[in-house]
């Protein structure tokens, strides 16, 4: 995989500098990352989890790299004050709507939510089941764990996800009930821990309606 991980490692970046990329480019930026997102990665297949952390093994991989630009390019055409081309989200859709894709990629989401929404706040408005699937708990806990593990609480989360925090309970109480050697008891506690954060900065802004 290392062939791949050079471009894809390069687009991101480039996307995320401030050089300047001429028009005549982008068309095919997008070809490539498009190519890159959909072929297979050894690396997430079969829902293998290399680092033991789904962020960690989401960043690591061919497919995270090629997301992460794809993000920053919709975020250079956001701050030029053009629309995001629809084909990106679409792009996103497809890879979350895939029953075989990955739970990393839905962590590496998770990492990203408050981007993520800053990106595409009415489309994740319009589908709120895409990033939690009801049917796919491993990839709906994957996503809330590595949101809070790893990002910072905004109010807007909760307005588009209102059952977020009920949600992200439940899998607590999971966790709790699942806990058996000392790295397992070790990852509740911070997942506990930060989840407590995240819900005492909400209650400090006035966001819940019942005390």
């Amino acid at each position: 995989s290392w062939p791949r991980h050079s471009p894809s490692r390069f687009l991101r970046n480039i996307l995320k500098s401030e050089c300047i990329i001429p028009d005549r480019y982008f068309p095919e930026i997008a070809k490539l990352l498009r190519q890159i997102i959909v072929e297979v990665d050894p690396q997430l297949s079969a829902n293998k989890n290399a680092f033991g952390d789904w962020v960690t093994t989401a960043i690591n991989s061919v497919r995270g790299e090629a997301i992460e630009a794809l993000l920053n390019l919709a975020l250079r055409q956001k701050n030029a004050d053009k629309k995001i081309e629809p084909w990106i989200f679409e792009l996103i859709r497809s890879r979350l709507e895939l029953p075989e894709e990955s739970p990393a990629i839905f962590a590496f989401f998770g990492m990203n939510l408050r981007f993520l929404i800053h990106l595409f706040r009415q489309e994740l408005k319009d589908s709120p089941s895409l990033l939690f699937p009801p049917d796919r708990p491993e990839h709906r806990s994957a996503v809330i764990t590595s949101h809070f593990k790893y990002d910072q609480p905004w109010n807007a989360i909760l307005e588009i996800f209102p059952q977020f925090l009920n949600d992200a309970l439940d899998i607590l109480e999971t966790m709790r009930a699942e806990t058996k050697d000392d790295e397992a008891k070790q990852n509740h506690r911070d997942f506990g821990s930060r989840l407590g954060t995240h819900i005492a900065c909400y209650y400090w802004g006035g966001l819940f309606a019942i005390d």
